[in-house]
């Protein structure tokens, strides 16, 4: 079943059916099947699986499998046999809790299907605005994490503007990575504010981002309980934010920035720790000619 290719041609006839107005509830519960199945198999063998049923082996063949329906799918409107297909059934195999075994196989093969074909762009964009908001974190996080391309493009690629769309890939994007979490690297902090500033759209989020980093680096009560790393994290964001903004958003509210700025380097520079008074030297010296 699973080397023939049968799961894709499962889940091809539920698109199909869904485009007719199938009933929902089947649908979900087959693909909701398809998801489970090595933990049914597993039961059904008392833990005796074949090899094809282990984690690591199911689950990108299944990334594999949604792939070859998205391709359907794509060939399906070029030939605007079946322009109604709809691309949502597709979210509860890719974006479940074994959402990052399926997403190491299925954002790769999407950057290069998405270089130079809007069908496929579309096709993407449309795929994650129907992901349900409890899977949006880790939709969005492992794009961002994997997604890694000059200038950001690939990631505006793949999510277009689901930032703006949709209000928990929104606040996951603007709240979580930067300002809740302090793990993630450089790299991925340059690639989503990249993605931010690619689009008209999404520009508009930079200046609230700057705000809101600018607001908690220059809370005296963050500075002081909040961990040196994520002082670290939330200064490379700024930096960042900062080197994306041209000079007619920044002149709107440079007096407000400029402000806030000043008063997360004061509170730098009165801790006690060398490396938080560091922190504030660099921003001030990086940061202040951008806003001056």
């Amino acid at each position: 079943f699973l080397q023939e290719g049968r799961i894709s041609a499962l889940m091809w006839e539920v698109c199909q059916q869904q485009a007719q107005a199938g009933s929902p509830e089947l649908q979900e519960a087959l693909l909701n099947k398809i998801v489970c199945l090595p933990d049914h198999v597993s039961n059904k063998l008392q833990g005796k699986n074949p090899a094809v049923f282990f984690p690591q082996n199911y689950f990108p063949l299944l990334g594999g499998a949604v792939i070859q329906v998205l391709q359907k799918i794509s060939d399906s409107l070029r030939g605007k046999i079946a322009g109604g297909l709809s691309v949502h059934l597709v979210y509860l195999p890719i974006f479940s809790s074994t959402s990052e075994e399926i997403l190491s196989v299925l954002v790769p093969r999407l950057t290069d299907l998405t270089k130079s074909d809007c069908i496929w762009q579309r096709i993407c964009w449309r795929l994650v605005e129907c992901v349900p908001d409890r899977w949006m974190e880790a939709v969005v996080l492992g794009f961002v994490q994997r997604a890694l391309g000059v200038k950001a493009d690939v990631l505006s690629r793949l999510l277009g503007n689901l930032v703006v769309k949709n209000k928990k890939a929104q606040f996951v994007v603007t709240q979580k990575v930067l300002l809740l979490q302090y793990c993630h690297t450089t790299a991925v902090l340059q690639n989503l504010l990249g993605y931010l500033s690619l689009d008209s759209l999404r520009r508009a989020l930079l200046i609230k981002v700057l705000q809101e980093l600018l607001e908690t680096w220059g809370s005296s009560s963050a500075v002081k309980h909040s961990p040196p790393e994520q002082q670290q994290y939330i200064s490379k964001a700024i930096l960042i934010c900062l080197s994306h903004l041209k000079e007619p958003e920044i002149e709107s509210c440079r007096q407000e920035l400029l402000t806030s700025m000043m008063e997360g380097v004061k509170c730098h520079l009165d801790s006690n720790l060398p490396q938080i008074r560091r922190l504030g030297m660099i921003v001030a010296e990086m940061g202040r000619p951008a806003l001056s």
